[in-house]
């Protein structure tokens, strides 16, 4: 199975679903962030199973995450808390299995109860999601912006994923890996993007990769009119 993750930054319209539909025509499952709900229902794909998720703090945006996959059903889980902002549980079903899988894009504290990847950290371990854990998958916008500076955001997120027991999809040590976000008011690029998997997928994980073929528009970085790159995660279920 793969389940590809992308940011498509504010809306998922003008060639954005052609890009991401295209370069991975294999995959199973799509994980879009700043989608609008409007595109979800306007666009000319025809999904088996699709869903979309905001909230009223972004109902002027219309801002949101939608999931899209082809033949495996998707529904909302029985237990969901708002105030994680966005950490969206969705359950998956394949063939009478299912696993569990969190859609990220998160906010800043501004917008919400928690800053960014707090709104990871306070999901995994709170006592609700608990039960939701074991078999699941989290992917996304995570907003972590790993860069040296800000490297110890990365450490405590790891420290909490792994206490929970997921581990980080990319093989790669931490000073290799590929930055997914290009931030132009800076020029600085980040790593955003990340999917962690629980213990139920040790050794089922075949590939991970970012899509990284960025172009400069207007002096801006981008890929396929968007600020993130996609991600990919390949797995046996």
């Amino acid at each position: 199975m793969k389940i590809v993750s992308w940011n498509c930054l504010n809306g998922f319209s003008k060639g954005k679903p052609e890009a991401i539909f295209s370069t991975f025509a294999d995959a199973d499952i799509f994980v879009i962030q700043e989608c609008k709900k409007t595109d979800v229902n306007s666009f000319k794909y025809d999904w088996k199973f699709k869903n979309w998720y905001g909230d009223d703090q972004d109902i002027k945006s219309d801002l949101g995450v939608a999931i899209f996959s082809k033949k495996h059903e998707v529904e909302f889980t029985e237990i969901f808390n708002r105030n994680f902002r966005y950490v969206v549980p969705y359950k998956i079903i394949v063939d009478k299995k299912s696993f569990v899988l969190f859609l990220v894009w998160t906010k800043s504290a501004k917008r919400g109860l928690f800053s960014y990847d707090e709104n990871i950290i306070q999901a995994i371990n709170s006592s609700e999601y608990e039960k939701l854990l074991s078999n699941s998958i989290i992917i996304g916008d995570y907003n972590t912006g790993y860069i040296e500076k800000y490297s110890e955001r990365y450490t405590k997120l790891l420290e909490n994923m792994k206490a929970k027991g997921f581990r980080n999809c990319s093989s790669k040590k931490i000073e290799d890996f590929d930055m997914t976000f290009h931030f132009n008011k800076n020029g600085k690029k980040y790593l955003n993007d990340f999917c962690f998997v629980s213990k139920h997928f040790k050794g089922k994980i075949l590939n991970f990769q970012t899509e990284k073929n960025w172009i400069d528009e207007k002096g801006k970085m981008r890929w396929n009119g968007s600020d993130h790159c996609p991600i990919m995660v390949e797995f046996k279920f």
